[in-house]
């Protein structure tokens, strides 16, 4: 009856949705406990409330209330931990109470805080999960901040992986997109270390086996494998506008030495050394972390392995002394040498096309020797001189100075050189000094 005043459709219309708008609006779900005024939020605190003694620990519902069906909470006594029934609640449709916001789902949810623009968070993690694009924490928007006076640093745990922490300022938005978590408000301190590379070398010594040939000629094997590992681990550079983190498998150098000695029934022998060495570079993952931007870089570059077989001949004579060396490397080439008549050392030039380089670095080496042994040598003599010379200028002697001899006519002649004795003094000291410093200059020359 009341609609018929409306000229017009429209007006009627929209009368009539808003006469039925509060019917059409979602409610939220409270919860009311039996005998007890009062909505809750939560069936929990609903269930709570009909215990004011607190009686009850460990509140829970069996079936949760719904719509027009109640239900009876539960709960364990506290004096004698028997499970009991507290009391009925009921479902109710209503508003959510203050400090709770709908989730859009009909439940009733804690409201979130404002988000503030400028509020810093700290997000730590892996390297390569630092996003540049904007984060979300506790429904707030935050993107990352470089910032020069706050902590932006990598290390390695105690673990062993790489754990860094980044910065991050509230954008003053809310939103619900790359969810991080709950942060923190402070830079969580992380015990490590920039540098964790190690080395490492092992030996393994096989036990020697020996063949008696019926001739008499022995011959004892043994083999001797070194495994030497550097710079495995991780490194962390951090740079001004970056952070540079290397990890590597390391540089592996595997020596597998076999030792073959040949003893004839004459005395002489004969010692092969084959020596199989193989070198590995090592793989190694950089990450590049820009700390003005936050973006990360990997770049994995693969190692190299070398091989190479060094084997060496060595002949002795009965008396246990070498007569001649062979060494040829696995290119081919091959250094010999020999002794003469007198026992001295002769050097041969390399059969195949290469370098002196073996032979040089023995002569270098025998040469070093020399001069360490000259050296020692001078330095006992110097020890044993100097209990019969003394080196100081001081001493209790005086210089000649003999009576006057008379010349006629010609007057008197006088030769006394005690005035002289302190002038003179220093001559010995100086002596030793020049011929010191000469013995040294040809020795070490």
């Amino acid at each position: 009856m009341v609609l018929i005043l409306f000229k017009s459709a429209s007006l009627r219309a929209l009368v009539l949705a808003l006469f039925l708008m509060p019917s059409l609006s979602q409610a939220s779900a409270l919860y009311s406990p039996r005998g007890i005024s009062g909505n809750y939020p939560d069936p929990i605190q609903a269930c709570q409330a009909n215990d004011p003694n607190g009686l009850y620990t460990n509140y829970y519902f069996p079936t949760l209330p719904t719509s027009g069906v109640s239900q009876y909470c539960r709960g364990l006594r506290i004096d004698n931990g028997l499970d009991q029934a507290i009391g009925l609640v009921d479902y109710v449709d209503g508003t959510c109470p203050s400090g709770y916001v709908d989730d859009g789902s009909g439940n009733c949810i804690v409201e979130p805080p404002p988000c503030e623009s400028g509020n810093i968070k700290y997000l730590t993690g892996q390297p390569n999960t630092f996003p540049s694009s904007p984060i979300s924490s506790g429904g707030c928007s935050y993107s990352y901040l470089y910032d020069p006076e706050s902590p932006s640093r990598c290390v390695v745990n105690l673990s062993g992986e790489t754990s860094c922490t980044f910065t991050y300022s509230g954008n003053g938005e809310a939103s619900t997109t790359n969810d991080a978590g709950e942060l923190p408000d402070s830079a969580p301190e992380i015990e490590g270390t920039t540098d964790n590379t190690k080395s490492t070398s092992e030996t393994n010594v096989t036990e020697p086996t020996v063949i008696t040939d019926p001739d008499g000629t022995v011959t004892t094997t043994e083999n001797v494998q070194i495994i030497n590992t550097a710079g495995t681990g991780t490194t962390i550079n951090d740079t001004e506008s970056n952070i540079i983190i290397k990890s590597g498998s390391g540089t592996i150098s595997n020596q597998d030495k076999t030792i073959t000695t040949v003893s004839s029934p004459d005395g002489t022998s004969t010692v092969v050394t084959s020596t199989d060495k193989t070198t590995s570079t090592p793989t190694v993952e950089t990450t590049t972390i820009n700390k003005i931007t936050g973006s990360t870089t990997t770049i994995n570059n693969a190692g190299s392995t070398t091989t190479n077989n060094v084997t060496t001949v060595n002949n002795y004579n009965s008396a246990g002394k070498l007569t001649g060396s062979t060494t040829t490397n696995s290119d081919g080439n091959t250094d010999a040498q020999g002794t003469d008549e007198n026992g001295d050392k002769v050097y041969s030039l390399p059969s195949g096309k290469g370098s002196f380089d073996s032979a040089t670095t023995a002569i270098n080496s025998e040469i070093e020797q020399a001069k360490s042994d000259l050296l020692t040598a001078f330095e006992v003599i110097k020890s044993e001189a100097s209990e019969l010379v003394s080196f100081t200028a001081s001493g209790s002697g005086s210089l000649p100075c003999p009576p006057p001899v008379s010349l006629e006519p010609f007057g008197t002649f006088e030769l006394c050189l005690t005035p002289y004795e302190d002038d003179l003094s220093g001559v010995g000291l100086i002596l030793v000094f020049v011929a010191t410093f000469l013995g040294l200059a040809i020795i070490l020359r």
